[in-house]
C-alpha cells in the first residue's frame, strides 16, 4: 500500500489545495514468494468458490426468484361405525354424524367417543352437584351451571342426599369421565379425502393434489389411524379423550422448464399436551333440537301448538385435525442470480485478509513483509511545483513531478 502525505509550503494557491482532494490512491502489489502462504490463500479462495457454486447457487437455488404461497384445504370423510351399548343396543354413526360441523375452513373434527343425554326438556330438576340440607342452602334466582336456582332443597333420587332444585334442561347430564367402552373403534379406518389447492400469485400459477380423477393414497387419500400414527399418536390414547393434531402441507414448487412437477410434502405433529391432567384431549358439546306434541288435541294447521321442545345433548370427544399450508414458488431470475454471485465473490476478500494478517503480523520475517507492503510517500508543494519524496527502507530518492 502506498501512503501519500501532504506538506504545504508557502505560495500555495487555491488550485493547489483543490488538487490534494483529487489525487489518486492505488494499492501496491507485493509478491511474497512463500508457497505455503500462497497455498493457504488459494485454498481459502477455492473453498469460497465451491461454497458459492454448490451451496448458494445449486443447493439453495440462488438463481431463482421466489413467490409466496396461498391456499385452502377441503376435506371429505367416508365410513360408518357401530356403537354397541352395555344393554346390547346399538347405534350406527356415519360420516355425517361424526363430522361436526359439516364443513370448516382448513380443519375438521372427527368424533371418536361420546356421552349422550337424550330427551332433555325445560323444567325443574334436582341438581345433585348443589348439595343442601335445607332451603337456606339454595339461593333463589342464582345462575348455576345447569340452570337457575329455584331456592328449594329436594331429595336426590335414589339417595338420602339433598340437592337444590334448578330450572333448566333436564334430566341433567351425568358428566362422567370418558371410557373406551363407548369408543367408535371403526373410525380409525375411515377414509379422509384431502384437497389442497394453492396459488403462487407472483407467477400466476395454480397447483393442487387432485391427480386427475383418482384417489391416491398418501397424496389426497388418508386414513384416520394412519394420520394419528404419523403424528406419533396411538389410537387408544386419542380415541377416548380426543386430541389435536396438526398437518402441514408444504408446497415447494419450481417453475423452470427443467424442473419436475411439484407435489406436496405432508408433516404431522400433535398440538395438545397428552400429559395434561386438566381438560385433557379435546371435546365440546352440541345439541339436536326437536318438538314433540303433548297429549292434548293435535292441530295440523299449527303443529307447534301444545308441543314441547326437546333436545338430545351430545358431549363428543375426537380428533381435531388442523391443516397448515406453507411453501414457496421458485423461478429463474437474473437479479437474484447476479446478487448472489456478487455477494459470494465479495467473500473472496476474506482470503486476502487472512493472508495479509499472517504475512504482516504472524509469520517469521513479518517485519520485512510489512516494510515492503507499506511505502510512505511525502508530497511537497513548493512554489507551485510538486515533489515526491519516496521513503524506502532500502533507498531514499527524490523525484520531481511531471506536472
Amino acid at each position: 500500500e502506498i501512503l501519500v502525505g501532504f506538506v504545504f509550503k508557502k505560495n500555495m494557491t487555491f488550485t493547489d489545495t483543490i488538487k490534494k482532494f483529487l489525487w489518486y490512491k492505488t494499492v501496491k502489489v507485493v509478491q511474497i514468494r512463500n508457497w505455503k502462504l500462497g497455498a493457504l490463500h488459494f485454498g481459502i479462495e477455492l473453498i469460497i468458490i465451491l461454497y458459492i457454486i454448490l451451496y448458494v447457487l445449486f443447493w439453495s437455488r440462488g438463481y431463482n426468484g421466489t413467490s409466496p404461497v396461498e391456499g385452502f384445504t377441503y376435506t371429505k370423510l367416508k365410513g360408518s361405525a357401530l356403537e354397541v351399548n352395555e344393554d346390547d343396543s346399538y347405534r350406527v354413526w356415519d360420516a355425517t354424524d361424526i363430522v361436526i360441523p359439516p364443513t370448516e375452513a382448513n380443519a375438521i373434527f372427527i368424533t371418536t367417543n361420546s356421552l349422550i343425554t337424550p330427551g332433555q326438556s325445560r323444567g325443574e330438576y334436582v341438581d345433585s352437584s348443589l348439595s343442601c340440607n335445607s332451603n337456606e342452602n339454595c339461593v333463589k334466582g342464582k345462575s348455576e351451571e345447569h340452570g337457575i336456582n329455584v331456592g328449594t332443597c329436594a331429595n336426590v333420587t335414589g339417595t338420602d342426599d339433598g340437592g337444590c332444585l334448578i330450572y333448566g334442561w333436564g334430566p341433567i347430564e351425568d358428566d362422567v369421565s370418558p371410557t373406551n367402552k363407548t369408543v367408535l373403534q371403526d373410525v380409525k379406518d375411515f377414509s379422509l379425502f384431502i384437497r389442497s389447492s394453492v396459488v403462487f400469485s407472483k407467477y400466476n400459477k395454480l397447483r393442487d393434489n387432485l391427480a386427475g380423477s383418482d384417489l391416491t393414497p398418501g397424496l389426497n387419500q388418508f386414513f384416520v389411524g394412519e394420520i394419528l400414527g404419523n403424528a406419533s399418536v396411538t389410537w387408544d390414547e386419542c380415541s377416548v379423550s380426543g386430541c389435536i393434531v396438526g398437518m402441514t402441507i408444504n408446497w415447494d414448487c419450481a417453475f423452470n422448464f427443467w424442473s419436475p412437477k411439484c407435489k406436496p410434502d405432508f408433516n404431522y405433529f400433535r398440538i395438545d399436551n397428552p400429559s395434561d391432567n386438566f381438560s385433557k384431549g379435546f371435546n365440546f358439546r352440541y345439541a339436536n333440537y326437536y318438538y314433540l306434541p303433548t297429549n292434548e288435541t293435535y292441530n295440523p294447521e299449527s303443529p307447534l301448538d301444545n308441543a314441547v321442545q326437546y333436545r338430545d345433548l351430545f358431549k363428543v370427544y375426537g380428533v381435531r385435525l388442523i391443516f397448515l399450508v406453507s411453501g414457496v414458488g421458485y423461478r429463474f431470475s437474473v437479479i437474484p442470480l447476479m446478487a448472489n454471485i456478487a455477494s459470494g465473490l465479495a467473500l473472496l476478500t476474506i482470503a486476502t485478509l487472512l493472508s495479509d494478517v499472517l504475512a504482516l503480523y504472524i509469520l517469521p520475517h513479518h517485519q520485512e513483509y510489512l516494510d515492503a507492503k507499506i511505502e510512505p510517500v511525502n508530497v511537497v508543494i513548493e512554489d507551485g511545483v510538486e515533489k515526491y519524496d519516496i521513503i524506502n527502507h532500502h533507498h531514499h530518492d527524490t523525484y520531481k513531478s511531471l506536472d
